[in-house]
């Protein structure tokens, strides 16, 4: 598949050879005739919300590793390094060097930690399946904006055709007012379908135009480029058992799931506050060690002795110690507040799970009424394509009785209007269709 990213190449040396396959490669976009499965995924590819999204659930599933850090001991360090020059190395250590470090474990905390994981685990199933509702959206927008460049496409396709058939009739009827068997006002009426029927061709193909760019901008291709698809509107039946065997599938709604994830997650909010009310214990270890040089304070006090003699040198002096700490909190008196925390959670979870619910009914009615909206398109293909046949006999009848004449210009007319309107509607019915079905993919939530 060659998207717009790859129209982008840097050209090298040799500058005509690079040239030339970016040219070619235009080439190959611009003649390629898309599927709908090749549509969807460039638009699923080149769609922004979707790199986002894709952020996003990275961003979630670093959480969970830092969260999982709270589980191990936290280790710190800490080094400090002092020169004092002269004159108050005379009094104090000319060097000191000194390094401490600290190891604290939580023991306990009312299972904040445990919870706080199960938190950061739940967001990264919400960010997942944020990114399965917008891959449904996408799809749902990509195979609208596909099926109608298809359905723009052959209703050109049968306008050219209403146009040879208005063609020969306005032959037919003017030869026949010219051998004095109509009259003017028979031509005049051909004539005028004949102009509303290119006026029609023109709209279809300035609407072609508009829908082949949509396209281009839902599939991310870039408005410069050039894209063809198919040429007919397929129709592909489903096999669908009643209508109340979809009612299960409403729990593998997204939007379902996510208002589950909402519940969980209030819950675990509901145990993090409980966890306020209990006791938290650690256990911390402090280690010190510290170097210094000779103090010159030793100097100064032999000076005030009069002792003339060489400098005292004591040597450096290095010490070495560390402690260990157990800290236990014990909440006793807040007046009530981290009661009365729980107590709101509690309230704004039991909120979510009315939610949930409401959310189940609504996805529920969805389901059967995108089922009877498919349904019912299965029902119309069949009946326009029905229609379809009667009206190409008809207007194939009216065209032999036309030369023949043997019936008036306005019976044809009406008969070539009802085989135009006929034949649109099956158009439209095979795009509702196929419409449909993909919606009905995403209200039961197999849509991939």
């Amino acid at each position: 598949m060659i998207t717009s990213s790859s129209l982008s190449y840097k050209i090298i040396k040799p500058y005509g050879l690079g040239l030339f396959f970016v040219l070619l490669a235009q080439m190959a976009f611009a003649q390629q005739r898309l599927t709908l499965e090749q549509s969807r995924q460039l638009a699923l590819q080149q769609n922004k919300q979707i790199g986002i999204q894709n952020d996003s659930v990275a961003i979630a599933k670093l959480g969970v590793d830092r969260a999982k850090t709270n589980l191990l001991p936290m280790v710190d360090a800490t080094g400090t390094g002092l020169f004092f020059g002269k004159p108050l190395s005379k009094y104090l250590p000319e060097r000191t060097a000194s390094a401490s470090g600290t190891v604290t474990e939580l023991i306990y905390n009312g299972g904040k930690v445990r919870n706080g994981i199960k938190a950061a685990g739940l967001n990264v199933d919400v960010q997942q399946l944020q990114q399965v509702r917008n891959r449904a959206d996408i799809i749902v927008k990509t195979d609208s904006a596909y099926w109608q460049v298809v359905s723009l496409k052959e209703q050109i396709i049968s306008l050219k055709k209403s146009k040879q058939y208005l063609t020969g009739a306005l032959n037919d009827v003017n030869n026949a007012y010219l051998a004095g068997t109509r009259f003017k006002n028979d031509v005049l009426q051909v004539q005028v379908q004949y102009n509303q029927n290119e006026l029609q061709l023109l709209r279809a193909e300035n609407g072609l135009k508009l829908a082949r760019l949509n396209l281009l901008q839902v599939t991310g291709t870039g408005l410069k480029n050039q894209v063809d698809v198919l040429d007919t509107v397929p129709y592909n039946p489903v096999a669908l058992p009643p209508d109340s065997a979809f009612d299960s599938n409403a729990g593998k709604r997204p939007e379902v799931q996510l208002l589950q994830k909402s519940v969980e997650a209030g819950e675990i909010q509901t145990r993090l506050a409980f966890a306020n009310q209990l006791p938290q214990v650690a256990i911390a270890a402090y280690g010190f060690y510290t170097a210094s040089s000779t103090p010159g304070a030793v100097n100064l006090i032999s000076s005030f002795l009069g002792n003339n003699q060489a400098p005292i040198n004591i040597g450096s002096s290095n010490s070495l110690a560390w402690l260990a700490l157990l800290s236990v909190r014990v909440p006793v008196f807040h007046w009530g507040n981290y009661r009365k925390a729980v107590k709101q959670q509690e309230i704004r979870t039991n909120a979510k799970r009315y939610q949930l619910n409401d959310g189940l009914e609504k996805v529920t009615l969805d389901i059967r009424r995108n089922y009877n909206n498919l349904t019912e398109a299965e029902k119309n293909v069949a009946l326009s394509s029905l229609s379809v046949l009667q009206a190409t006999e008809n207007l194939r009848l009216a065209n032999d009785r036309l030369k023949a004449g043997t019936i008036t210009t306005t019976d044809w007319l009406q008969a070539q209007s009802l085989w135009q309107q006929s034949y649109t509607q099956a158009i439209s019915a095979r795009v509702d269709y196929n419409n449909y079905t993909t919606q009905f993919k995403k209200a039961i939530g197999e849509l991939e």
